[in-house]
């Protein structure tokens, strides 16, 4: 075997391990939602396509229940909390109950969503506690924060980072439930902590965006909002962007620590925003209270386009391929062109939504206030 033979053989050996594992990570991504929004850095983007007209696959009634937390979606299991406090797995592709948690006594409530890693699902509840189960449902760890938690946990290495209303920022031992750090806040922390990089940027109810480092758990720098919210922010880029309760929307700069464009609305915004790069425009997606689902140009904060829903939008949107999948208040599911807003496909469900949409493996998951948890299928 000649030289130069040797080097083309190593070359195309190369070239198709880093293929195979483009494709294996690619796949991975479409059949996941681990964690709110999708991603640490909060986008809200799913990744592969799904149909513009979907059939319910399958839909399970909760007797007595009642769903304000997202479902999340690990190798092919649903997560979900229920408000009166059970953790539920579904198999995701005939809906069977594969576990609860706990088994018996129920605990205070469940209404933010569930995160999963490395094979552990992490939910908090309305007593502080933060419960760390297997994918048997078995309980490894607990953990007490000392104020009600209300959204979900992000990961950084090792760690679970955690937001609570006891207005403080814990870094947590994702094995066995330690504490590592903490970050003090002024006010309750209500949002999932957004993490890019080293940094989390962490909103709330003091009226400021605080950049945190996740190794040290102090703080880098803060900007002032003089506004609260209860929105996770979007990263991407070096921006970021979230509803406020009185102030609009907002996008910083998180490199600089400086606050950019402001965009004008005047009831208190709840929706995520969503944020994808689109055919050479970055897209800035949110609900609103005034039956609106808006998309800003992140770098100028203009309006790209705007849609009007039937009632309030308080849910998050969710971004996949070239859809938006919207949930109404009051039970009404919509998918969007991206690029123009406009309506391709709409279904009435019974009962509200307080949670978002989860996307995997062409499939969208979502769950009422009434109890019901449903996925979506393509419509053959």
């Amino acid at each position: 075997m000649n030289t130069q033979f040797k080097i083309r053989l190593v070359g195309l050996l190369v070239v198709f391990i880093f293929s195979a594992c483009s494709f294996t990570w690619g796949q991975s991504r479409e059949k996941n939602w681990p964690i709110f929004r999708g991603d640490a850095s909060a986008t809200g983007v799913a990744a592969g396509k799904i149909s513009d007209k979907l059939k319910i696959a399958w839909k399970q009634k909760i007797k007595n229940g009642g769903f304000d937390g997202s479902p999340v979606i690990s190798n092919g299991v649903v997560y979900i909390g229920e408000g009166n406090g059970t953790l539920y797995a579904f198999d995701l592709n005939d809906g069977k109950q594969k576990w609860k948690f706990p088994k018996e006594k129920p605990t205070l409530g469940f209404v933010g969503s569930a995160a999963v890693k490395n094979g552990l699902i992490y939910i908090g509840d309305l007593d502080g506690k933060l419960y760390c189960v297997n994918t048997k449902g078995e309980l490894q760890w607990t953990f007490e924060a000392e104020g009600p938690i209300t959204a979900s946990v992000n990961f950084y290495k090792d760690k679970v980072i955690l937001g609570a209303e006891d207005a403080r920022l814990y870094g947590i031992n994702a094995k066995t439930g330690k504490e590592v750090w903490r970050f003090e806040a002024a006010d309750e922390i209500r949002c999932m902590p957004t993490v890019v990089e080293n940094r989390a940027f962490v909103t709330g109810c003091d009226g400021d965006l605080h950049i945190v480092d996740l190794d040290k758990g102090t703080e880098i720098s803060t900007v002032t909002l003089e506004a609260q919210t209860e929105c996770s922010a979007t990263a991407i880029g070096d921006k970021v962007f979230f509803g406020t309760g009185q102030l609009g929307f907002l996008s910083v700069n998180w490199k600089k620590a400086k606050a950019g464009w402001k965009f004008e609305e005047p009831e208190q915004i709840k929706s995520n925003a969503a944020a994808v790069k689109y055919k050479g425009k970055t897209h800035v997606i949110f609900g609103t209270g005034r039956r609106k689902v808006i998309s800003l140009d992140s770098v100028t904060g203009e309006t790209n386009w705007t849609f009007t829903a039937k009632s309030g939008i308080d849910t998050s949107p969710v971004i996949v391929g070239d859809r938006v999948v919207v949930l109404g208040n009051t039970g009404h599911f919509y998918i969007l062109n991206l690029a123009d807003g406009k309506k391709v496909f709409e279904k009435q469900f019974s009962g509200g939504f307080r949670g978002s949409p989860a996307i995997a493996d062409g499939k969208v998951v979502i769950a009422t206030m009434r109890g019901t948890v449903y996925c979506l299928t393509k419509d053959e």
